[in-house]
């Protein structure tokens, strides 16, 4: 008699909902334990919680960068350059578009 109709496989004690108040030692063994029915799921809760922890590193160093140098020439714009560029885009918008606009109108009616 073979023992072919009794599984080791097991359900986690808890539900997948409530993994986050797992310790990682006991999720990382059930992600690897091939008898955990719910390992698939258990390895992606792993993976997404590495992920969000590597997220919120990047994002602290970022933080602290900004508080040493708080403005990045390389991506961001001044707010002088953005005054300085409107300014130059409206006076060569009137002195190409506006201005010959009018003096066409004025020759047209001194005819």
């Amino acid at each position: 008699m073979s023992s072919e109709g009794t599984s080791s496989k097991y359900h986690i004690p808890v539900s997948v909902f409530q993994l986050h108040g797992q310790p990682t030692e006991q999720l990382k063994k059930w992600a690897s334990d091939p008898n955990c029915i719910e390992q698939a799921e258990v390895f992606h809760f792993l993976v997404d919680q590495q992920q969000d922890a590597a997220a919120q590193a990047l994002q602290e160093l970022k933080r602290k960068q900004l508080a040493v140098q708080p403005f990045d020439p390389r991506t961001e714009v001044s707010a002088d350059a953005k005054y300085i560029a409107r300014r130059v885009a409206i006076h060569l918008w009137i002195l190409l578009v506006a201005l010959p606009i009018v003096i066409a109108i004025i020759l047209y009616n001194l005819r």
